[in-house]
């Protein structure tokens, strides 16, 4: 396969047989070849320039070859500070970088607002919200350098905006006849037909999930996409995409769909007013699986289930 990880894998089969010369030049030669080939190579192995420079790290410090391995993490330092979203290959080969370049035996020396703290590293610290708002002092009081990386878990104070990053993404509800729906005026037993639909446009291609999760006075009945034409009842629909995969849930619908440059989808399934109530209407979303900083996220509403009669 011609990319990166190929070199970077054969590479380290080469080191862990005692060919460490051949295993250098190899390496060289990966770190020489960084750029990957645009979008068709994403699909043979699920990568990215990050995943491969923490492939790389790994590797090296797997094989012994320290130095070179931290010039390797560098790289990954440059790589991450530009992205805020990871694939899962990214985050996996981040993980094994990571603990490739934690010394087994090293005791850290470090004072946390001037308290002492030791211990072997990697130390990891969960100051509380009281503790931020009132500020973190960390200071480094060993003789060696002290690398530091923080990590920020919370839930947004507000609805997040709908975002639309090289993916677009739109929900309707229709009624059994193509009208619109007013998702704010259902009745128990009402059934609906959800149309999602979008688009690319940022002219690659992309493998992608389209998740839709369900308000809670709504059941998913059936799912109409993935047959190419509507079926009978349902002649007002367009054209339905045959997704490679998808799943009806019990809180969610859920597709897999390969989409070529500036391709646009539908998908669409039925659900029934079950439960009175007002409930939240989340937002659909669709993200590139293997390269998440595209993807787009709609509109969040309300939708209100009234008793029947």
């Amino acid at each position: 396969m011609p990319s990166p990880a190929a070199r970077l894998q054969l590479a380290a089969a080469l080191a862990a047989v005692g060919e460490r010369e051949r295993a250098a030049r190899l390496f060289a030669l990966a770190g020489d070849d960084w750029r990957r080939v645009p979008d068709r190579l994403i699909s043979w192995d699920y990568g990215s320039d990050l995943r491969d420079a923490a492939l790389a790290t790994a590797l090296l410090a797997e094989s012994g070859l320290e130095a070179e391995a931290w010039e390797a993490a560098a790289r990954v330092e440059l790589l991450q500070a530009t992205r805020q979203r990871l694939s899962t290959q990214e985050q996996l080969w981040l993980l094994l970088a990571a603990r490739g370049l934690t010394p087994e035996q090293d005791v850290l020396a470090l004072a946390l607002n001037g308290e002492a703290v030791e211990g072997a590293a990697p130390i990891t610290l969960r100051p509380s919200v009281q503790d931020l708002q009132q500020g973190v002092t960390l200071t480094n009081v060993g003789s060696d350098g002290l690398r530091v990386t923080t990590t920020q878990v919370g839930i947004p104070a507000a609805p997040l905006a709908p975002a639309a990053e090289g993916l677009t993404i739109a929900r309707r509800l229709l009624d059994f006849q193509g009208n619109t729906i007013d998702p704010s005026s259902l009745t128990q037993n009402d059934q609906a037909v959800v149309v999602l639909s979008g688009r690319v446009t940022d002219g690659r291609e992309h493998q992608a999930l389209v998740v839709d999760l369900l308000p809670a006075g709504v059941e998913l009945e059936s799912v109409l996409a993935g047959r190419g034409t509507a079926t009978a009842g349902f002649a007002f629909l367009p054209q339905l995409t045959t997704p490679l995969y998808e799943a009806r849930r019990d809180d969610r619908y859920v597709a897999a769909v390969d989409l070529a440059a500036e391709e646009t989808f539908v998908l669409a399934y039925v659900v029934r007013a079950v439960t009175p109530g007002d409930f939240v209407l989340p937002a659909p979303f669709i993200e590139d699986m293997y390269a998440p900083e595209a993807y787009a996220r709609g509109d969040l509403g309300r939708l209100a289930v009234a008793r029947s009669p």
